[in-house]
């Protein structure tokens, strides 16, 4: 733990780290009344920006302050953490007398007269009062959620401890959690308090608030380890708002890593893949808990809980508007950037309820939630087509996808020739995913989109032995607003010189190998679009047989195969530029992988 002296009192953080001035678009309200009365009034400027930050603090710390009429019932908030952080990020844009009223308050609770410690922490605690917890088994489920939680973070996955609060919380270094009463119910909240001196530049203490009336006894242990993960994210960045949104996802999943079984983020699911469309940096109170399947898949996908922490060191030394390059830096030794993850983290999702192949988020299946299209098309051509605008705009945000699906029709052609005209220079991708009809297979395609234009076409085999097949239209990190784009659609007869009109290529796919460049091993990921006899051998660089891994009949679907980077004799390959070959029924592809000694 990184012990760190400071004066006594609070210091104010202000300065690089404080967040923008709001714009018309207002706050962040998370569905509840009194936020979104102080919203309404700053919107129709009935009150100022500064009360209306000013009314959220007292909405989180002290009630009784906040004004009667907007002092509403609604339900309890998962968590409080970044109206506090955007309130303090926002410091340095208040008036001076508003600023000494919150300093007043900025305190930390008192009357909590009982104490536990722990190897780590000092939980906080009253039995009598508005503050008391119902008994000490309560505490108990406190107590170990903190310790199990230190356990997974800082030992399993060697997390930064945060920074010590020089003993203002109870004498000591060790991590404060306060078991109290919080506004309407909310479950938790962190507060980041004091910038560490010295390098690196965007590091604070902090400490964190349980409520005393979550009867759940897993809901009250995955709220200790969820604003936990707030406390050490304070460790490495705090101050800004503008990765909240990366914050409540990582804080979400961190829940899943110290309790799988629990699965309390089901709740949340519905609110990110219920909105494809929206972009992947929305912060609304609910989205941002659904997009746990961010970190979730970084970390499903390539078996690499570290890709995860890594961004935060690349943003504890850069500043938070440095994220996206934090991602590709994550990224880069699984041959991945940020983009192209997110174009195959949205085909994840794709494959979840019943569509769970069993190849994707480990536990999709059990889950109620799933994507839905836009529109659907059973009649062609199509005609011109583009995303919805009314009642609800869908067409895509930056880093948000777009879905539509199509349809055979009765007695149509072979195959389904899609063209798109995309946004210029922003199309990140277009991919399409092909049911086979009466099967619980699935066979995925990409569009060659050209990178100025945004336009491309492509040919989709099969679409009369199809039940659908869905296009997925993403937009990058482009400026401004959603993003247009209109498509045509239409079957056509088959040709190519493979039987049934697919091209060979078609036949059998073999994806980006995880990781490349390879040390110990490296997964085989490939798709067969017929059943056949299959062979997957590796080969050097000139070709000759270095290993069979697999040689047999298989069924179309999707499927993975692990090299551990040894020959047919078991012996270690040296170094060097190596090749997985696919073949089915004469069909085949090569893919290259680098190995690294």
């Amino acid at each position: 733990m990184r012990v760190v002296t400071f004066f006594l009192g609070v210091v104010l953080a202000a300065g690089a780290t404080g967040a923008a001035v709001a714009s018309d678009s207002g706050f962040v309200t998370y569905g509840h009344p009194a936020l979104e009365a102080i919203d309404d009034a700053y919107r129709s400027g009935q009150i100022s920006e500064a009360e209306a930050v000013l009314y959220r603090f007292y909405f989180c710390k002290n009630l009784e302050k906040l004004p009667a009429e907007f002092r509403l019932e609604g339900p309890p908030l998962k968590s409080a953490t970044s109206i506090l952080a955007d309130v303090y990020g926002r410091m340095d844009q208040l008036p001076a007398a508003m600023v000494d009223e919150i300093m007043r308050e900025r305190t930390r609770p008192y009357g909590l007269n009982e104490t536990r410690t722990t190897a780590h922490y000092i939980i906080h605690y009253t039995l009598s009062g508005g503050d008391a917890v119902p008994n000490e088994a309560y505490v108990d489920v406190v107590e170990q959620a903190c310790e199990d939680s230190w356990q997974e973070f800082h030992v399993d996955q060697e997390w930064l401890c945060p920074p010590g609060d020089g003993g203002m919380g109870g004498g000591t270094d060790m991590i404060d959690c306060y078991v109290h009463a919080l506004p309407y119910g909310t479950l938790g909240m962190a507060e980041y308090e004091n910038p560490v001196p010295g390098d690196p530049p965007y590091d604070y203490t902090g400490f964190f608030h349980v409520d005393n009336g979550i009867s759940n006894a897993g809901t009250r242990s995955c709220t200790v380890s969820h604003e936990n993960m707030h406390v050490i994210q304070f460790g490495y960045q705090a101050g800004s708002g503008a990765i909240a949104w990366y914050w409540e996802n990582c804080a979400m999943v961190a829940e899943e890593w110290v309790y799988d079984n629990y699965n309390d983020y089901f709740g949340y699911l519905q609110s990110w893949f219920g909105f494809p469309y929206k972009s992947l940096k929305t912060f609304n109170g609910q989205y941002e808990y659904g997009g746990i399947v961010w970190p979730m898949y970084k970390w499903e996908r390539f078996g690499d809980v570290d890709i995860v922490e890594n961004v935060y060191e690349h943003v504890r030394w850069n500043g938070p508007g440095e994220i996206w390059d934090g991602f590709d830096i994550a990224l880069a030794p699984y041959g991945y950037d940020f983009m192209s993850a997110y174009l195959e983290l949205m085909r994840w999702c794709f494959y979840t309820r019943y569509r769970d192949d069993g190849q994707h988020f480990e536990e999709a299946g059990y889950w109620t939630a799933q994507f839905y299209y836009d529109l659907s098309f059973n009649s062609y051509p199509t005609g011109e087509q583009h995303p919805r605008t009314s009642p609800v705009d869908k067409r895509p945000e930056p880093i948000g996808t777009s879905l539509m699906e199509f349809q055979p029709e009765a007695g149509g052609q072979e195959m389904l020739e899609v063209t798109l005209d995309g946004p210029s220079l922003y199309t990140a991708g277009c991919e399409f995913i092909r049911k086979q009809a009466g099967q619980d297979v699935w066979y995925e395609y990409f569009m060659e989109v050209d990178e100025a234009s945004g336009d491309g076409v492509i040919q989709i085999p099969y679409f009369d032995q199809s039940d659908y097949v869905w296009m997925l239209t993403s937009v990058g990190l482009a400026p401004g607003g959603p993003r247009d784009y209109a498509f045509w659609a239409d079957d056509v007869e088959g040709s190519g010189d493979v039987p049934g009109g697919e091209q060979a290529s078609d036949l059998v796919r073999i994806w980006p190998f995880r990781p490349n460049p390879v040390v110990d091993n490296s997964t085989i990921h490939y798709s067969l679009a017929r059943a056949g006899e299959v062979s997957v051998r590796i080969l050097d660089a000139s070709g000759r047989l270095v290993r069979d891994l697999y040689s047999g009949h298989l069924q179309p679907g999707n499927y993975d195969l692990m090299w551990d980077g040894a020959n047919g004799s078991g012996q270690e390959v040296p170094a060097g530029i190596y090749f997985a070959h696919v073949a089915l029924n004469g069909a085949q592809q090569t893919r290259q992988i680098t190995v690294l000694r």
